[in-house]
């Protein structure tokens, strides 16, 4: 459910927000899957200077990134949690964990880093 928000979300941002400049362009052109009271107070979010200092700060963290995750908003303690209730009760490795956020649908590491650190820490056992 929480994926499907944050798509409708974007989705919404990207079709009513982004494209107008004014605020008063922006209500004009609710989504119509957006009721017109969340879009006013998603228009008065987006609008905010605290919105705004936040997407700048995501958007620069997101540059510094050498090595993404595949976890989504997923923090690392559920995904232990998740790991550790589908293996009886015993908790993953660090290794395990890694490996669980940074391999792709396909099971193709994320990028290069993220494979070398794979293979590294083979040796490592």
């Amino acid at each position: 459910f929480g994926s499907k928000w944050k798509e409708s979300k974007h989705e919404a941002k990207t079709i009513g927000y982004d494209p107008y400049n004014t605020d008063i362009e922006r209500l004009a052109h609710c989504p119509d899957r957006v009721e017109e009271d969340q879009w006013r107070s998603l228009v008065h979010y987006w609008s905010s200077k605290e919105a705004k200092e936040k997407s700048e700060r995501n958007k620069e963290s997101r540059k510094k990134l050498t090595m993404p995750h595949t976890s989504g908003r997923k923090s690392h303690s559920q995904i232990i949690d998740d790991m550790t209730k589908m293996n009886n009760g015993v908790k993953p490795t660090r290794i395990e964990v890694f490996k669980k956020t940074h391999i792709r649908a396909n099971k193709q590491p994320v990028n290069e880093i993220a494979s070398e650190v794979m293979v590294n820490s083979y040796s490592l056992k």
